[in-house]
């Protein structure tokens, strides 16, 4: 089991939760394309946390 952290670098953005349609839609590409198992997320707006 792996967990991970993404942060933005501009930390004053609010990208993540602006965009998390998009950013829900890429990684189920992604998990089509690489299946992998995701237990949990957690979307901030700067970063996220993911097991």
């Amino acid at each position: 089991m792996f967990f991970f952290t993404v942060v933005l670098a501009d930390r004053s953005s609010t990208l993540l939760v602006d965009q998390v349609d998009r950013l829900r839609r890429i990684y189920r590409t992604v998990q089509q394309r690489r299946p992998f198992e995701t237990i949990a997320i957690c979307i901030l707006p700067d970063h996220l946390h993911a097991v």
